[in-house]
Order: structure tokens, then C-alpha cells, then sequence
């Protein structure tokens, strides 16, 4: 514990890791002082026992995953296929079945972005997610998150500005994890905008960032 200025005592939690034979017991230790006027304050120590808690979220990150990855096979069939159709117009020239193609190769790409950001969360989770760093050309990056966010914008009547500081050149970063935060943002900046609103990306620089 932390003792302050008065004799005051700082509660402190503190968890830890601990081997009991072959398996691992996680454990919170939570320390609480109590105090009366004629004693000086007495120390109680609660135990709490979390490995159980922490098997089973373990579980439910490696089935998320599983399931995710299984998931991704037949979206890609399905995507591909429906491909494949649209680019044979003597196989189907009916604009209405044209119409209903293009509806499903765009919900199985939002599919698959979403199996990817599910793929995110739980490598976060888990401790595993590994960044590619490497020199990103920002200004091409922007222009790549605008281009692709710009017929949602156009519909919902939100105009997209790019403010790049012209001396800026190249970032290093994950590209991959870069632009997909990025499209969320900027998804969103225009999902929840209003007709007429303008979403604007700035990107600056200073001493250190």
C-alpha cells in the first residue's frame, strides 16, 4: 500500500500470476485499510481468484477466431462467383439480375472488412497482433480513403477534404491497420454528418509527431 500525507493509505489492486503444480491461477489482491480513532489502521487483504474468468474469455477469443477465419472461405467463394457473372453479360444481360450482382459482391466485401476487423479485436485480445512497419505515403493513402468512402459522401451529401501538409511526405506505419482506422473515422465523420456538412482531414506535423 501507498501511504499518503495524515497517515491516509491508499487501497491498491495488483494482480499476478501464480504456478500451482502444472497450471497457472491468476489472482487479484485487493488492499483495503480500515481505521478507527484509538488503533492505527489495520490492513485487509481480499483474494480473488480469476482463472477460471480468464480460461473462459480465452475460449471465446479462439472460437471468435476460428469462426472468423472459417467464415472468410465461403464469403470469398460467394464473392467470386458472383464476379465471375458479371463480368459474362451474354450469360445474364437482364439489368435487374446485373443489379442484384452488384448488390451481393458489395455486401460480401463489407463482410469480409468486417471478418477483418473481427480478426483485429481479438488478436488485440490475445496479445498476438503484429505490425508492419514500414514508409507510407501519406498524401497516396489519403487520396485511397477518399476515393473509396466518396460515393457514400456523395449520397449522403457530405463534401470530403483533404489538408495535407505538403512537406509531409512519407510516415511509417502498418499500412494495412493505418487505413482501415482511417476509413472508420472517416466513415463515420460522414454516417453521422448532416446534408450539407463537411468532414475534413488534416493531417500536420510538429517537433515530434
Amino acid at each position: 500500500c501507498e501511504i499518503k500525507e495524515n497517515n491516509i493509505i491508499q487501497a491498491q489492486i495488483i494482480e499476478s500470476l501464480h504456478l500451482d503444480g502444472p497450471e497457472i491461477r491468476r489472482v487479484r489482491a485487493k488492499i483495503v485499510a480500515l481505521y478507527s480513532e484509538q488503533q492505527n489502521p489495520v490492513l485487509m487483504i481480499f483474494l480473488f481468484d480469476l482463472t477460471d474468468i480468464h480460461k473462459g474469455e480465452e475460449i471465446r477469443r479462439e472460437f471468435f477466431a476460428n469462426v472468423s477465419h472459417e467464415l472468410k472461405t465461403p464469403i470469398s467463394a460467394i464473392r467470386g462467383y458472383a464476379e465471375i457473372i458479371q463480368d459474362m453479360p451474354d450469360f445474364i444481360n437482364n439489368e435487374t439480375a446485373q443489379n442484384f450482382l452488384s448488390v451481393i459482391v458489395r455486401n460480401s466485401e463489407n463482410l469480409t472488412k468486417l471478418i477483418d476487423e473481427m480478426l483485429i479485436v481479438t488478436g488485440l485480445e490475445s496479445g498476438s497482433l503484429t505490425l508492419s512497419i514500414k514508409p507510407y505515403q501519406i498524401h497516396d493513402g489519403i487520396r485511397r480513403v477518399v476515393e473509396n468512402i466518396l460515393p457514400k459522401a456523395k449520397q449522403a451529401e457530405v463534401e470530403i477534404l483533404a489538408d495535407v501538409d505538403p512537406d509531409i511526405d512519407e510516415i511509417y506505419v502498418d499500412s494495412q491497420r493505418f487505413d482501415s482506422v482511417l476509413v472508420n473515422l472517416v466513415d463515420n465523420a460522414v454516417k453521422y454528418n448532416r446534408p450539407g456538412g463537411i468532414v475534413k482531414i488534416s493531417v500536420r506535423k510538429n517537433e515530434t509527431h
